[in-house]
């Protein structure tokens, strides 16, 4: 595997930790075990379930955009929509190992 399709994401920070980030940005947490459903507030969105979170790691995807996984950082900094407010609010969550994150990849079927 080439290290360029590899993204970093920060898994340091526990899923209450998460959670507490997404619930002061403005996220209504649905619990599904292990994940959350919450609607795409960085795009306006109105379905409650569009977006699912995986609590031990951040990473989400939102399910109507069909964009794919993504690390936590990306659905924090697109919420806040301010680099300097993304890098206070993930700062304080004492993120101090990164480990790598490899999308799994897709098959392609004719």
């Amino acid at each position: 595997m080439e290290m360029e399709s590899k993204k970093q994401s920060q898994t340091s920070i526990s899923s209450e930790d998460f959670q507490g980030i997404l619930e002061s940005i403005g996220y209504n947490l649905i619990d599904c075990g292990d994940h959350w459903r919450t609607q795409a507030l960085y795009r306006d969105g109105n379905n409650k379930t569009a977006v699912k979170i995986y609590k031990n790691t951040g990473v989400w995807m939102d399910f109507v955009a069909n964009s794919g996984s993504k690390p936590f950082e990306a659905l924090v900094r697109l919420t806040l929509k301010d680099e300097k407010q993304t890098i206070e609010l993930l700062g304080n969550a004492k993120l101090e190992v990164l480990t790598v994150y490899t999308p799994k990849e897709t098959i392609v079927m004719e």
